[in-house]
């Protein structure tokens, strides 16, 4: 009977533990196309490849605070000397990415550090999902 006993707990405890891991390895699976979605968008951006392209995924009402100052992003993006603040050193290497996303995966909210030449520039975008499924840039902030 002990044996029984013994094998019924192992049996149960191994099913427990491989249904969280194929639980978690789904759920992290899921969690990472955002992730990757989002950070290519940021990336194409600043590195000022494919911004025609780009354009479908920041929102109308979109803004950047650059220089303590509130402006259209579409506005920075398409005036040379103010998208030359945004980008900055386009040789920087992106040094800290961080992502939260919504508990409704709906919005998303990214950090990314980039340093050369001894200067950190941090950037903070606000992501939200529309009713497309596309995600869309309605906040940018450079320091």
């Amino acid at each position: 009977m002990k044996k029984v006993l013994f094998l019924f707990c192992v049996l149960f405890y191994t099913t427990t533990i491989l249904s969280q891991y194929k639980s978690d390895q789904s759920n992290s699976t899921n969690d990472n196309l955002p992730k990757n979605v989002l950070i290519s968008i940021v990336k194409s951006v600043l590195s000022n490849k494919d911004l025609q392209q780009m354009y479908d995924f920041i929102s109308p009402e979109a803004y950047i605070i650059l220089d303590n100052k509130y402006e259209s992003l579409f506005e920075v993006l398409r005036n040379s000397m103010l998208k030359e603040k945004l980008l900055g050193n386009l040789d920087r290497a992106f040094q800290f990415m961080k992502l939260w996303l919504s508990d409704d995966q709906k919005t998303a909210y990214l950090i990314i550090e980039s340093k050369g030449d001894n200067k950190s520039i941090w950037h903070t975008i606000l992501f939200t999902k529309k009713e497309n499924n596309n995600w869309q840039i309605i906040n940018w902030h450079r320091s």
